[in-house]
């Protein structure tokens, strides 16, 4: 936050989160995966929380100036439903719920003698992990119930209890890795956010979120209603089939590339992603720099191993070795790797500091959990993964 003070948050802030909260978490596995209409929860800035705040921000807190500014909401307060509404969006539907009920049943329901998958995978899944493929419950899921029937919730009681286990287990594993190394991403190395760069945008400088807003600015409005424009049109295309669609996505220029080794390009494709090209204007040259070049760098590589005869046709043994997406894995453990050693210093002296303040003492006020506390959180946490998954 960007004020001098720290502001008070009201129960007023939290009944709205929890409000607003339910009814994503009602709304986006509907239209994600029955309607299969908007993606109102992908993206690294989801549409719904940021349509929320955008609300709260420009509509109510202008209509409660008016009536009664006791009811206005504070730039921490809309920050912080903001917060509640990015961890349920992402819980929802594609960055959980979809997988939870899904990947432990597909094999049920899509086995069929020409796969084999009764044989080949039934076995190997826990019957903790999903219900009874013979109560109907799997069926029920891929196909609906009927009017009389009701959801078999005592056969999905203990899959649902140990997946949220495992969901738990990992976001606290993460939450507490980012707060044993948030001193040093925030205070030693000044890292940027460009994602919160835009909800602190939105909610503005002053004592109540609104003014000094960069909706203020007719800039915004008009850089605002373009993509408003090319989705909500194609939003009519969906509706009403006969209407036109603006391609602004899956465009592809590829197709020219036939032969080898240049057929490693025939599937460029250009999606025009307005969240992205925002985003990318907050990041710096560096990392806009880096995307570009490695992007490019893999498509030469595939091209090369082309040109050489290093393909899956010619040998069927590197079906499934990507080596771009080696690359990925490899350049994940070096990344971690590489944060660790550099921050052994720094992690050893806070964890000193932290003994010597006291184990449930904070070092600084604004600490959202002492270090140590972090830590064992840590650990634990990633024990009890490690334990789910084995």
């Amino acid at each position: 936050m960007r004020h001098s003070e720290p502001q008070r948050v009201r129960p007023l802030a939290f009944l709205l989160g929890l409000l607003f909260a339910a009814a994503l978490g009602l709304t986006i596995p509907y239209t994600d995966m029955f309607l299969k209409a908007s993606r109102l929860a992908y993206c690294h800035l989801p549409i719904a929380p940021l349509f929320i705040l955008l609300v709260l921000v420009g509509a109510y807190n202008r209509l409660a100036a008016r009536v009664n500014p006791a009811f206005a909401l504070t730039p921490t307060e809309a920050l912080l439903i903001y917060a509640v509404l990015l961890a349920v969006v992402t819980m929802s539907s594609a960055g959980y719920g979809a997988w939870a009920v899904t990947v432990p049943t597909a094999s049920f329901y899509y086995a069929n003698p020409g796969n084999k998958w009764e044989e080949l995978f039934w076995g190997f899944i826990p019957k903790w992990t999903r219900p009874d493929p013979n109560s109907g419950a799997v069926t029920g899921l891929y196909e609906g119930l009927h009017r009389a029937q009701s959801i078999p919730w005592h056969e999905w009681r203990v899959p649902l209890f140990a997946w949220t286990l495992f969901a738990f287990l990992f976001l606290a594993t993460w939450l507490c890795w980012g707060l044993l190394l948030r001193g040093r991403w925030m205070e030693s190395e000044k890292l940027l956010f460009p994602l919160a760069e835009v909800p602190l945008a939105l909610v503005g400088n002053n004592r109540q979120a609104g003014p000094g807003s960069i909706m203020a600015s007719r800039l915004f409005w008009l850089g605002l209603a373009l993509p408003a424009f090319f989705h909500s049109f194609n939003s009519i295309n969906y509706f009403v089939p006969v209407v036109p669609r603006l391609q602004i996505h899956d465009i592809n220029i590829g197709e020219p590339f036939v032969r080898r080794p240049w057929s490693e390009l025939s599937d460029l494709r250009i999606y025009i992603l307005f969240a992205v090209i925002g985003i990318a204007f907050l990041v710096t040259s560096e990392i806009s720099l880096g995307l570009w070049f490695w992007f490019w760098f893999v498509r030469a590589e595939r091209i090369l191993f082309s040109a050489l005869g290093i393909t899956t046709e010619q040998r069927p043994w590197l079906v499934g070795m990507d080596p771009a997406r080696w690359q990925e894995v490899g350049a994940f453990f070096a990344l971690v790797g590489f944060l660790l050693w550099t921050s052994r210093g720094e992690l050893w002296a806070r964890l000193k500091r932290a003994l010597a303040v006291g184990w449930l003492r904070r070092e600084h006020g604004s600490d959202p959990l002492p270090f140590t506390l972090a830590l064992i959180g840590f650990l634990v946490s990633f024990c009890g993964l490690v334990l789910w998954c084995v």
